[in-house]
């Protein structure tokens, strides 16, 4: 039962972006479990160690894991939930590999599962955009944006689709489309904090280029590239939070403060008056308890509202 536990949250503990906790209940996992352990037990752990190596690059530990997890299913009597998951992220780690005869193998053994589950689309959108035809991605990826527009309860590979679509929208130059499929992504991991998806596919180049100034989710997007700058994500209670919120103007404003750029010329790039810019400074002291610019900074930087060594655009 301790190992089942530990398994379990080290998984969660992946999908938050949580890495080098998630590594060490893994290590105290495989340290607690039984030689005669309950198979289910087993998988979960491989198939959390295996997500581990993937978000750190390390492909081959992945392989191995999954295949780990791979000879745990087949003392099931029954198909684990994560069977159809290990077989697209094989093929998610072929394609990016360039091994594309290998993962249409993979996706070949996935004809069991039904043809619209989300896995399934997820791995022949990888495949089509490793092969470079983008157009038929997004056409492979539709129906799973077109559930989540239709206000049907999307799943955490739906954050998947989101940024596979990202990446075809922007390979068919359509800027527009690419931005706001992360900011849809960004939204469906807003909730949980879920990190993962952003970790295991290319979309970096699109996250730096997302324009901080009309996302609803600033935080959780330098969150992210925090994280893929090679921080930890830390839990959310770590800070204490604000008592008062701050505005959309007023972040807008802050993601200035740690330029050189004075109040006038903050004014210009936002399109507003210098006295705007200064009410808006005013408040943002206020709510961050800080008296100065620098202090308005550090604890913007704690709160996640800035990276910490990232000058804001």
């Amino acid at each position: 039962m301790t190992a089942a536990g530990l398994a379990a949250g080290a998984l969660v503990l992946v999908w938050l972006g949580r890495f080098d906790e998630a590594e060490s209940r893994l290590e105290h996992a495989r340290r607690t479990i039984r030689p005669d352990a309950e198979p289910g037990t087993e998988l979960v752990l491989h198939h959390a160690s295996a997500l581990l190596c993937m978000a750190r690059g390390r492909f081959d530990d992945a392989f191995a894991s999954f295949e780990a997890s791979k000879r745990m299913q087949s003392l099931l009597v029954d198909r684990h939930v994560f069977s159809g998951e290990r077989r697209s992220r094989i093929v998610q780690m072929r394609a990016r590999q360039g091994e594309l005869d290998a993962a249409r193998a993979t996706l070949a053994e996935m004809a069991d599962e039904q043809v619209d589950l989300v896995g399934v689309r997820i791995a022949k959108a990888a495949i089509h955009l490793a092969e470079g035809d983008a157009q038929q991605a997004a056409d492979v990826l539709a129906p799973v944006i077109e559930r989540h527009e239709r206000g049907v309860k999307a799943s955490w590979g739906a954050i998947d689709a989101s940024l596979l679509d990202a990446l075809a929208r922007d390979e068919l130059g359509e800027r527009a489309g690419a931005e706001t499929s992360i900011e849809r992504a960004l939204e469906m991991a807003e909730p949980e904090g879920v990190l993962l998806p952003f970790v295991l596919f290319p979309v970096r180049h699109l996250l730096e280029r997302h324009p901080r100034h009309r996302t609803a989710h600033a935080t959780l997007l330098v969150e992210i590239l925090d994280l893929l700058s090679g921080a930890s994500a830390r839990p959310r209670d770590a800070v204490a939070p604000l008592r008062d919120e701050l505005s959309e103007a007023e972040l807008r404003v802050v993601r200035y403060l740690p330029s050189n750029l004075k109040a006038p010329e903050i004014a210009n790039e936002l399109y507003v008056s210098a006295n705007t810019v200064r009410t808006h400074m005013r408040h943002i002291y206020a709510k961050l308890d800080a008296h100065n610019r620098s202090e308005a900074v550090a604890r913007a930087r704690e709160l996640g509202l800035l990276a910490p060594a990232r000058a804001a655009r």
